[in-house]
């Protein structure tokens, strides 16, 4: 009796509790829609002041990208561009370009400032954005990100991979070793004094290091102004992460990550007037109030030229593809994408009957993998696995 009172009490406590946290959301005039995913905090008038919603990013729709690790180093998956962009539809977080920025040596220009060599190709392109909205708790937040993209140095740091991985494709060797047959089928690369890299134009992966390089000068501009207006969401104080742990199968893994949106009630004139403020180099306010704010030179990494790859990039390497069938593998059919699309089904609700854990020792065991790195050919042997272990269980 005595614990079936104790537990009446705790129950009737718990109620109290939820009372309590629904009289504080209704006088901070907080409303919850649908099925509590999303929140509105209200102006007095009745008018929408902020937002908090559950956004869900897709491996598929290219909003995550994993990063595969080795050894014991494990797998990382970064929020990409078209991720961030999809976060800012709750977050409202305004992105300006300021008419002009500063060059390392004080030069101010253009912004953005591309610089082209005498046959016009892009040599490098200089890009400043200044992010402008609120953090979580309400506080105008600004980021300002400035970089320079080279798609030269790209390609000498993918040639270097390409010689390293088959010696076919290139050496390292001084300047003075090569002969006339070596500069008429490549080219030399100088990294220090007469040391550099020369690679040879008729292998097939310094061929695919040129037509890598060939797409990111076309798409200079718009991959510098990617990157940069990735890194400013990212440094922001409205988004509070820059990697996820997914759920489910590769590839159609996705997160869930909550997010704050305030109503922006900064004109287009403030918002520049703002950004004019960081190029003096004033205090930056605003009605009296200092702004939070941050100041980045950045240096384009690998990850950062991956996760920055845009829609219309994607297209164009889709139809590259399709117009080279002898090079790729097959594609798939209707029919198999749906015999895939069910086996995840059944795995996920296999790894459901079973818990997480006892799924995860099954696989590893038996196919020294995990459920979220299974490989489409991999997918009917775990799934035997896991419904012949659920069927033991049931015994």
């Amino acid at each position: 009796m005595s614990n079936e009172i104790a537990i009446i009490e705790s129950k009737n406590q718990e109620i109290e509790q939820l009372k309590t946290q629904l009289e504080l959301m209704r006088r901070q005039n907080i409303a919850i829609l649908g099925d509590g995913e999303v929140f509105l905090r209200k102006t007095a008038s009745g008018g929408v002041k902020a937002v908090v919603g559950s956004v869900t990013l897709s491996e598929e729709l290219s909003e995550i990208y994993e990063i595969k690790g080795y050894g014991t180093i494990p797998s990382k998956y970064p929020i990409t561009a078209l991720g961030y962009l999809k976060m800012n539809q709750v977050a409202g977080v305004s992105i300006v370009t300021p008419k002009s920025l500063r060059l390392e040596d004080g030069t101010v220009v253009v912004n953005p400032y591309i610089m082209r060599d005498k046959n016009n190709v892009i040599q490098g392109v200089w890009v400043r954005k200044v992010s402008i909205g609120r953090s979580p708790t309400g506080n105008i937040s600004m980021v300002s990100s400035t970089l320079q993209y080279n798609p030269g140095q790209y390609l000498i740091a993918d040639l270097i991979k390409k010689v390293k991985d088959d010696t076919k494709a290139g050496r390292l060797c001084n300047i003075k070793s090569l002969t006339q047959d070596d500069f008429a089928n490549g080219q030399f690369f100088s990294l220090y004094d007469d040391a550099g890299l020369w690679v040879n134009f008729d292998n097939k992966e310094v061929f695919k290091a040129f037509e890598t390089y060939s797409q990111n000068c076309l798409f200079a501009e718009r991959k510098a102004q990617t990157i940069v207006e990735r890194n400013c969401l990212k440094k922001h104080a409205a988004f509070s992460r820059m990697y996820v742990q997914p759920q489910g199968l590769a590839p159609r893994r996705s997160a869930k990550i909550k997010v704050v949106g305030w109503t922006c009630d900064l004109s287009e004139d403030e918002l520049q007037k703002l950004a004019e403020q960081v190029d003096k180099g004033d205090e930056i306010t605003m009605d009296g109030q200092k702004i939070h704010y941050t100041e980045a030179i950045d240096i384009v990494e690998d990850e950062d030229v991956i996760v920055s790859t845009d829609e219309e990039e994607v297209v164009v390497q889709e139809e590259e593809t399709e117009s080279q069938p002898d090079t790729q593998p097959e594609q798939m059919s209707f029919e198999d994408e749906r015999e895939y699309d069910v086996l995840i089904e059944k795995i996920e609700e296999a790894v459901e009957s079973l818990g997480v854990e006892k799924a995860a020792e099954i696989l590893k065991k038996n196919m020294k993998t995990s459920v979220d790195k299974l490989k489409k050919p991999q997918y009917k042997m775990a799934l035997q696995l896991l419904t012949e272990e659920i069927g033991r269980a049931a015994k």
